[in-house]
């Protein structure tokens, strides 16, 4: 009896230990694949629906913050909307506006400046290690944040994290955090048109 109590603990352990959280938008809604810069092209809402971060650290995520890092959080909370213009084959130009006022302007150019993969825009891949075997543990994290689309049409950015390995030499352990944001599509041109440069 006393065996079967200890095989239940470590079932029990092990569930605890392995698991996956996803936070997001009300009614938010899976990744829908981007083909081209045709899919992305359009007006978004800069503040985004949904906020990452835990505890005193959760924050909203402005689409501008992805474009322009180094700006501060007052200069994003200025820009309420951000176009993505296609210029021609593999370029873009995306403009933070503020009442029709152009705030920046920056073009990006497919293959240098981002890449579409699976569907996505990767934006940064980062892995570790850590632990050991002499302390009984080893485990690899990883850190992803991509944008894309979602199956309504709209911006939809995830940073996502998690780790795998192993506790004591013989627990698995493995988990993973998801935090989802979306941008509205404002504005979708017709035929998505192309820009003059």
């Amino acid at each position: 009896m006393k065996e079967i109590s200890v095989h239940f603990a470590v079932i029990i352990f092990a569930i605890f230990i392995v698991g996956c959280s996803t936070t997001g938008p009300v009614n938010n809604v899976d990744f829908r694949g981007i083909h081209g810069i045709e899919d992305v092209v359009g007006t978004y809402r800069n503040i985004g629906d949904g906020v990452v971060g835990h505890g005193s650290g959760k924050h909203t995520v402005y689409l501008s913050e992805l474009v322009w890092p180094n700006e501060g959080l007052v200069w994003h909370s200025n820009i309420t909307e951000v176009e993505i213009q296609k210029i021609n084959t593999g370029l873009i130009r995306i403009r933070g506006t503020t009442s029709n006022e152009e705030k920046a302007s920056v073009e990006l150019q497919e293959g240098r400046d981002f890449n579409i993969s699976n569907g996505r825009v990767k934006l940064k891949r980062a892995l570790g290690v850590g632990g050991s075997f002499k302390d009984g543990a080893a485990v690899v994290t990883y850190e992803t944040t991509e944008l894309g689309i979602d199956t309504h049409g709209d911006g939809k950015f995830r940073q996502s994290a998690g780790v795998v390995g192993v506790f004591f030499l013989f627990f698995p352990l493995a988990g993973e955090n998801r935090e989802d944001v979306r941008f509205v599509r404002i504005r979708k041109p017709n035929n998505s048109e192309v820009v003059a440069p």
